[in-house]
């Protein structure tokens, strides 16, 4: 198994405050800021030379966003994968002792594809997106 790196996500305590930051490294704006509700952030894509970032802040107190920049403080959280055989990537991480912690959704930010957050104590968290 070969995955593609799709983003870097990085949990922000304030997109508007970020997005500075991110540009005096060379980073422009690829969409306006999403608000997905499902998850209770709001999420802002940047790009540098082919790589993009995904800023994420809470848009509400239940946010699991808020815990992870009180453990953690702003930075990076997970990187997301690509791959054409989610159900099928999924499957052979969960055989090498991945957890998966979310379940199957669509992602708003990035045109509505299969989203899953999996988990291993080596790697931390990753996110696996199914492109077509």
């Amino acid at each position: 198994m070969k995955l593609r790196i799709h983003h870097i996500g990085y949990a922000v305590s304030s997109i508007e405050n970020s997005i500075q930051k991110f540009e005096e490294l060379g980073y422009k704006t690829v969409v306006e800021i999403i608000r997905d509700v499902y998850r209770k952030v709001k999420i802002l894509f940047l790009e540098n030379t082919g790589i993009y970032v995904e800023l994420i802040e809470q848009t509400r107190e239940d946010s699991p966003v808020k815990s992870l920049i009180e453990k953690n403080e702003p930075g990076t959280y997970h990187i997301c994968y690509e791959t054409e055989r989610l159900d099928e990537t999924a499957n052979q991480l969960r055989n090498q002792g991945f957890r998966q912690i979310t379940s199957l959704s669509a992602a708003p930010a990035i045109d509505d594809p299969r989203v899953i957050f999996m988990y291993s104590k080596e790697c931390g968290l990753i996110e696996l997106l199914e492109v077509v």
